[in-house]
């Protein structure tokens, strides 16, 4: 099996780096697919900021909009209203979003603010690697059957 490290290394591209108070961003992106990681604090002082940037990710129409928060170290319901509008513009053009290294105090708000519904939890990277090479793999397979022209 493919290290996901590697194959985001090959597949995706470092799009920026943006700081915000209390933290900081990082966009990588490969076609369809948007990967979002958030790094220190989603509360008040910098929501606002992090649904600027994700209103121009999402402009985009991504087929998959991954959050990863393995450096995410606090969230308030503010912030987690960020990822209710990533998830209600995502499910307007059908695209999917998901969620990536939920450290456990982040789990824990997730679990009293309750799922979000239609989101995949991924645990590890390993089964985000296993779910992008399946995509990629039905991708490739409605291309060869013209269904679809390959990314």
């Amino acid at each position: 099996m493919l290290n996901l490290a590697k194959l985001w290394e090959r597949t995706f591209t470092k799009s920026w780096e943006k700081h915000i108070p209390g933290g900081y961003l990082t966009l990588s992106t490969r076609g369809g697919y948007a990967a979002l990681s958030i790094a220190g604090n989603l509360d008040a002082t910098n929501a606002p900021m992090v649904e600027a940037e994700l209103e121009a990710i999402l402009a985009t129409e991504p087929d998959l909009l991954v959050f990863d928060l393995a450096e995410l170290k606090y969230v308030t319901s503010m912030g987690f209203r960020t990822f209710l509008m990533a998830q209600k513009a995502q499910r307007k053009h059908r695209g999917q979003t998901s969620f990536l290294n939920l450290q456990p105090q982040i789990q824990e708000v997730f679990k009293i603010m309750g799922s979000l519904p239609d989101v995949r939890m991924f645990g590890s990277i390993d089964e985000l690697e296993t779910f992008v090479i399946e995509e990629l793999d039905e991708q490739l397979d409605r291309a060869q059957k013209g269904a679809v022209k390959p990314e």
